[in-house]
């Protein structure tokens, strides 16, 4: 399942599957949160924009079962009086690969190639 599936789903809790459970995120705000319960917390945040997120892989670098991302990405949604709300940006991203060979988030930063 990709990212932008499982965002777009609302789900929160498919979106923490693509996340080990220790992760790290750093959202734009620059609060890092670590682990599911403050990764959670974010997504709330995020989901209740009611968006469509899309994003795109620029790069990855492999090596052995780790991999650096650079994405970009973007999220259209509606804020809470109704306006159309677009973020945007640049993301570095480590991923892992697990033993039944998907691949996980270890470290997320939403801007951090911006």
């Amino acid at each position: 399942l990709g990212f932008d599936a499982a965002f777009n789903s609302g789900d929160i809790q498919l979106i923490l599957t693509l996340y080990e459970s220790d992760a790290k995120l750093m959202p734009s705000s620059g609060k890092l949160a670590v682990g599911a319960d403050e990764i959670r917390a974010l997504y709330r945040d995020w989901f209740a924009l009611k968006g469509v997120m899309h994003s795109e892989t620029q790069y990855c670098i492999e090596s052995d079962n780790i991999a650096l991302l650079r994405t970009k990405w973007s999220l259209k949604g509606t804020d809470m009086d109704g306006h159309t709300v677009v973020i945007c940006g640049d993301a570095i991203e480590v991923i892992r690969r697990q033993p039944d060979g998907s691949w996980r988030y270890i470290i997320d930063h939403s801007l951090g190639a911006d």
